[in-house]
């Protein structure tokens, strides 16, 4: 994988490995320096014991903060990754993604219309990965959610094989997706286009895969997760 260097008169492919290493340092360098101003702030809050910059300093070590973890998780979705898969019930795995999401999305997962028709079928993966991948692909949905419109979720069987995973999105006018889960493509201000391009990663390494399609007859916006089933042994 490569990006295509911004100075035209360059004409070069920068690889992706450069890319990755360089925002791995920056990140690295910048986390320093919000970790020192972290500790700056907290110095300085023990110092004084005026209420009102009390309450500033709190609000500028949450900013730091979060910019810290934006931080990580951008270098964290470029860079490599590793699994540990173990083999359970898909069942057990929907169980633990939906109650994650409840913790830390319950206005936007209260209004979700979750089925499910699963039996005891079994899935190979690396419960951390997976999950997080697929709460990318929640959050993205519940970012860009337009009022009154719903999100559903279906998980079913497909064959014997598969597990399909489905989110639709009601939307009022077509969404493209021919970038869908391509790295640095973004529509969100703010965004860096890795959340989705990451996730695809994760499924694809779990020999699944990652689709994005608008269904103009429903209005919707339809992202579907295919994951390979545990086949039982041959007798």
């Amino acid at each position: 994988m490569s990006l295509e260097a911004k100075d035209p008169a360059a004409h070069e492919l920068v690889p992706w490995r450069r890319v990755v290493a360089f925002n791995r340092q920056v990140s690295h360098d910048v986390r320093n320096v919000l970790n020192a101003v972290d500790l700056e702030a907290a110095f300085i809050a023990e110092l004084n014991s005026d209420p009102e910059i009390a309450e500033e300093l709190k609000k500028l070590r949450a900013m730091v903060v979060n910019l810290t973890k934006t931080l990580h998780e951008v270098s964290s979705y470029m860079g490599t990754f590793s699994m540990n898969p173990i083999e359970l019930e898909a069942s057990l795995l929907l169980r633990e993604l939906r109650e994650r999401l409840a913790k830390l999305h319950p206005k936007g997962m209260a209004e979700v219309a979750w089925n499910e028709s699963l039996g005891t079928e079994s899935v190979r993966v690396d419960v951390e990965c997976i999950s997080q991948a697929l709460r990318e692909i929640f959050e993205n949905a519940f970012q860009f959610q337009e009022k009154g419109r719903p999100i559903a979720f279906t998980c079913r069987c497909e064959g014997a094989r598969h597990l399909l995973l489905e989110l639709r999105e009601g939307k009022s006018s077509p969404v493209p997706t021919e970038e869908w889960g391509t790295p640095l493509f973004t529509t969100r201000r703010g965004g860096y286009g890795l959340g989705l391009f990451h996730a695809s990663r994760v499924i694809a390494a779990h020999g699944g895969e990652l689709k994005a399609v608008y269904d103009p007859g429903a209005s919707a916006l339809v992202t579907r997760v295919s994951l390979p089933l545990t086949l039982p042994p041959a007798r």
